[in-house]
């Protein structure tokens, strides 16, 4: 398993641990691609996560690596998804990081990033 989907691995446990409920992973749309989403049924939204692994911290955290040109071009495929799929409710744009630092325990943060309707 790669790096990257082992992180969307733990990011997906996280966020199931913390009650969303998951729908899909890697969505392959228009330009881009969505690596999770997940639903939560509390606040009636569908979640858009964006997942940032990384093995270090030279280059800094993990969620520092999702730049403005990275969140413009992930708008345009949530758009997308949201017409296909109808989705008439409110969305939102949520990013996990995830440090797996070789002998550690991975570290997991989770920001809500922006809502988005």
């Amino acid at each position: 398993m790669s790096l990257g989907r082992y992180g969307e691995h733990l990011a997906r446990q996280y966020l199931e641990e913390c009650g969303l409920r998951f729908r899909s992973a890697n969505v392959r749309i228009f330009c881009g691609e969505i690596d999770l989403v997940m639903e939560d049924s509390a606040r009636g939204e569908l979640v858009f996560v964006e997942v940032r692994t990384r093995t270090g911290t030279a280059f800094g955290a993990p969620e520092e690596s999702f730049t403005e040109r990275k969140r413009r071009a992930l708008h345009r495929s949530i758009q997308g998804y949201v017409n296909r799929e109808r989705w008439a409710g409110p969305y939102r744009l949520d990013v996990v990081g995830v440090q797996c630092a070789e002998g550690r325990n991975p570290r997991i943060t989770h920001t809500p990033y922006v809502a988005l309707t």
